[in-house]
């Protein structure tokens, strides 16, 4: 073998070299701007999610809360029904209305527009 072959070899491993080299380095630079963009947004989603979820279980409260006072300030379900269909719950936070008394028997029971009190 020449010595210009030797040349060859030695440059086609070292072009060999350079390109797996630049390779491995475009894909691992390509792999972390993926994960830290994966990161990113699955911590925007979790925020998202987290806020959303505070709203609804807030406006679940007070709703219940503001029932309760219609209901303990008239001492009837009367004006509770009347408060419900004028102000009906969001059907996508509150599935229904239970109120129980101390020993778990059901005093009012609300399932949506349908509206029973025992």
């Amino acid at each position: 073998m020449g010595q210009i072959q030797k040349y060859l070899y030695g440059a086609l491993i070292g072009l060999l070299v350079v390109t797996w080299g630049t390779t491995y380095t475009i894909t691992q630079h390509a792999q972390h701007k993926a994960l830290a963009t994966a990161a990113l947004q699955s911590n925007n989603l979790a925020n998202f999610f987290e806020s959303k979820v505070a709203l609804t279980l807030h406006y679940a409260d007070d709703y219940i809360k503001t029932i309760r006072r219609v209901y303990l300030l008239n001492g009837s379900f009367v004006p509770v029904q009347d408060y419900m269909a004028e102000i009906p719950p969001s059907a996508t936070v509150i599935s229904h209305i239970t109120i129980m008394d101390s020993n778990g028997g059901v005093l009012f029971s609300s399932q949506g527009q349908a509206e029973k009190t025992n």
